[in-house]
C-alpha cells in the first residue's frame, strides 16, 4: 500500500506525512510557561497545600496572656517600662534643661499618649521628687569617683542673672585612667554681698558637700575680680590661684 502510494499519489503521500510531523511535532517551552498541561493535576495540589503551610502562623508567634498581664503590669507605677520611660524624661528635662512642669504641657502629654498609652505620665511633684532623688544617686557617684583621683583642678565664677539671683558656679579637671575629665560640680545660689569672705565661705562649703580635698588641688582658676581673686588665695594659699 505503502508503494502504491509513492508511486501512484506523491503528492497525497508528502501532504500526509507532512501532516502527520506537524502534528507530532514537541510543544514549545513558551506554551508550558503560559499554559500548564493540563494533565498536570498533582504539583498544583502540593503547591496549594506548601501555601497553605506557609500561611498557618507558627506557635511561637502567639503572645500568651501572661505576658500581655506582664506588658500591662510594667507599666503601672514602679514596674519596669514605667521607670524606664521617667528616667529617659527626666534625662530628656536634664540634658536639654527643660522645665520640670514640661510634664503638665498638653502637648507632651499628647506625645506620650501616642508612644506609650499604658504609661500615666508622672506629676510635676512626683518629678521633681524622682529628680531629687536621681541628683543624690549622681552626686554619691561622682563623690566615689573623686576619692580615687590623685589631683585635680577647679575653675569658679560668680555672676548675676536678669532676675538679680546670684550664682556662683564650680567646675573640676582631673585625669581618669588618663582621660581628660571634666565635670560641673553645680551653679549654687548667693544669698549675700559677694565680699571675698562670703564668697570664700561659699567655695569652702561646696568642698566639705563634695568631700573635695585641699591637698588634692593643684590649681584653681577664676577671672581677675579683687573678690573672688582674694577668696581662692584665703582659701588654697596664692601658690594654687591662677588667673
Amino acid at each position: 500500500m505503502l508503494k502504491h502510494l509513492q508511486s501512484q499519489h506523491p503528492f497525497f503521500f508528502q501532504t500526509t506525512v507532512k501532516e502527520v510531523k506537524t502534528k507530532s511535532t514537541k510543544r514549545p517551552l513558551e506554551d508550558y510557561i503560559e499554559s500548564p498541561p493540563s494533565t498536570s493535576i498533582h504539583p498544583p495540589q502540593k503547591k496549594a497545600k506548601t501555601d497553605a503551610v506557609k500561611q498557618q502562623p507558627s506557635l511561637s508567634k502567639y503572645i500568651g496572656i501572661k505576658d500581655i498581664f506582664a506588658r500591662i503590669n510594667s507599666f503601672k507605677d514602679g514596674g519596669f517600662q514605667s521607670n524606664q520611660v521617667s528616667n529617659a524624661i527626666l534625662y530628656m528635662i536634664c540634658k536639654d534643661m527643660l522645665p520640670i512642669s514640661i510634664v503638665e504641657f498638653e502637648g507632651f502629654n499628647k506625645l506620650m499618649s501616642l508612644v506609650a498609652p499604658l504609661y500615666k505620665v508622672p506629676s510635676k511633684r512626683t518629678m521633681t521628687r524622682n529628680l531629687e532623688a536621681r541628683y543624690e544617686i549622681m552626686k554619691n557617684a561622682f563623690i566615689q569617683e573623686l576619692e580615687n583621683i590623685p589631683y585635680y583642678c577647679l575653675t569658679a565664677d560668680n555672676w548675676t542673672d536678669s532676675s538679680t539671683q546670684s550664682y556662683i558656679g564650680v567646675t573640676i579637671h582631673y585625669l581618669n585612667n588618663s582621660k581628660m575629665t571634666g565635670r560641673t560640680i553645680g551653679c549654687f545660689p548667693l544669698y549675700e554681698n559677694h565680699t571675698s569672705e562670703y564668697l570664700s565661705k561659699s567655695i569652702e562649703k561646696i568642698f566639705n558637700d563634695f568631700k573635695i580635698k585641699k591637698e588634692k588641688i593643684t590649681a584653681m582658676i577664676t577671672d581677675a575680680a579683687p573678690n573672688i581673686k582674694k577668696a581662692c588665695i584665703d582659701l588654697l594659699g596664692k601658690d594654687k590661684h591662677l588667673i
